[in-house]
């Protein structure tokens, strides 16, 4: 039997975090967080096992690039899935020249972020 690859999700909308839990739970360990500090909590106690962060952009309390600067100083490796309806964040946009980081525009396909989430543990 192999270990399924953990998957960090942190989105506000608890709907949609449930959406991508059910969809990703097949697959994958899910870990859910509301929020950027809920995210930072959760990698905090489980990062070792953690392949991917999938990150909604635009959060209460920490958001999704503001998460990032953190998890960029706990390790440099770890690739970063973002997620947003809006675009064009100048700060944002700096950590999309990073390798290893991507950005889904919401609304999107399930098996686009399935498709995402593969390329990424499959190169880590």
């Amino acid at each position: 039997m192999t270990t399924k690859k953990a998957i960090l999700v942190v989105e506000d909308d608890h709907l949609v975090r449930q959406m991508l839990h059910e969809a990703l739970e097949n697959d994958y360990e899910v870990f859910l967080a509301a929020d950027g500090f809920d995210g930072m909590q959760c990698y905090e106690r489980h990062g070792a096992r953690i392949a991917v962060v999938v990150t909604d952009v635009t959060m209460p309390r920490l958001n999704g690039v503001e998460l990032m600067e953190w998890l960029r100083r706990q390790t440099q490796w770890l690739p970063v899935v973002f997620m947003t309806a809006y675009g064009g964040d100048s700060d944002l946009d700096r950590w999309l020249q990073e390798p290893a980081v991507e950005l889904l525009l919401k609304p999107f396909e399930m098996r686009e972020l399935l498709t995402t989430l593969n390329r990424l543990t499959a190169a880590h």
